[in-house]
């Protein structure tokens, strides 16, 4: 589930990845300017390709954010964290 703001958001990105707006002076975009410039530099975006490129990069975001947010990390030191876990409740 996206933050109900990102919808909106969207749009603005789409109107700037597409040129029609400045995204440094759109206030709800000033935050995304760096990520948008980012992702200006890998895509050649067009009215038929810019909604799913969009989509997609949120969701490589969030895919990130999401795999950095469990309290144990798919690490080595996550795994020796959850073994030591796991023998104190088995106690």
């Amino acid at each position: 589930v996206l933050p109900a703001r990102l919808k909106s958001e969207m749009e603005e990105m789409k109107s700037a990845l597409l040129g029609r707006i400045d995204m440094r002076t759109a206030p709800t975009l000033a935050s995304h300017a760096e990520w948008l410039t980012e992702l200006s530099g890998r895509y050649e975006f067009t009215e038929e390709n810019t909604d799913e490129i969009i989509r997609a990069e949120i969701g490589r975001v969030f895919v990130g954010i999401l795999e950095n947010s469990g309290v144990y990390k798919d690490s080595p030191e996550g795994k020796e964290a959850f073994a030591r876990f796991i023998s104190a409740v088995n106690g």
